[in-house]
């Protein structure tokens, strides 16, 4: 089972949970509708991304309220699927998609991601309509929801409901492979790509006006798939001001230059 570790400082942070209600407009690139879906799923086979298939059996933890799965190997494989893998330095992580949103008619985006020792994805945030779900291969990976830690062991799964605040880091000294889901598929794979192509270019934290109303557009765009927690009154006030005007100068959701796959809309 995942460990439950004490709480910590970061958990305070972490730990505020904010249920929002579903925002009113249909947030995408250049205005674009965003397909929405009912989740309803109870799965009992999990194909890994090594094509082996995973027997899930549901242990319920009292302390999060969440569905913690643990799994078990098979020995049915199916060959790897190969494709370019994207990095972003910053949070030491690299990913691959498998699936994405137009491949699967908007039902999810599935993709392998490996974070380095140390690494993390992003701050505390939540995904307002999606549900997010990760399954360790190998290495570890610690979880903070609800005030709680967890760190998961490779066949371990971990599903997160919409609207839960929640982070991730690598504390292990080994590379951790995980599957991750997200449900539905949204714009979480051009989310990705736009974010971890402007890490590449050195264009991520650098100071200045240019830098504000980049992330100003991308926060607008994005608002139904991730939301930052604990930002200051000013940000959360002036980002989304500043959106119309980082469209005028020249700024974009998303650039064809970061494009991995086919998707929903490029903003070119």
């Amino acid at each position: 089972m995942p460990k439950l570790l004490e709480r910590t400082p970061l958990d305070e942070l972490c730990g505020h949970l904010e249920r929002l209600a579903d925002p009113g407009g249909h947030a995408g690139i250049d205005g674009s509708h965003v397909r929405r879906e009912e989740i309803c799923e109870n799965e009992g086979l999990h194909r890994r991304a090594d094509g082996s298939i995973a027997q899930t059996g549901a242990i319920y933890c009292t302390a999060t309220r969440h569905l913690l799965y643990s799994a078990k190997h098979s020995n049915e494989v199916t060959p790897l699927i190969v494709g370019p893998i994207i990095e972003n330095p910053l949070h030491g992580e690299r990913i691959r998609f498998l699936k994405t949103a137009p491949e699967t008619n908007g039902e999810l985006v599935q993709y392998e991601s490996w974070l380095a020792p140390g690494g993390s994805v992003g701050e505390p945030h939540i995904h307002p309509v999606q549900e997010s779900r990760f399954t360790v291969i190998s290495g570890t990976a610690s979880f903070s929801i609800h005030g709680a830690r967890f760190t998961l062991g490779p066949g371990q799964q971990l599903t997160i409901p919409a609207r839960t605040a929640h982070c991730l880091w690598n504390a292990g000294d080994a590379e951790a492979h995980l599957l991750v889901e997200f449900r539905p598929g949204m714009l979480k794979q051009e989310f990705s790509e736009t974010t971890f192509g402007l890490a590449r270019d050195g264009r991520h934290h650098l100071r200045g006006v240019g830098n504000m109303l980049q992330w100003a557009v991308i926060a607008a765009a994005y608002r139904r798939e991730t939301q930052a927690l604990g930002q200051p009154l000013w940000v959360r006030l002036g980002l989304p001001a500043l959106a119309p005007v980082g469209w005028l100068v020249g700024y974009r959701a998303h650039y064809p230059r970061y494009c991995t796959r086919e998707s929903n809309r490029l903003a070119s």
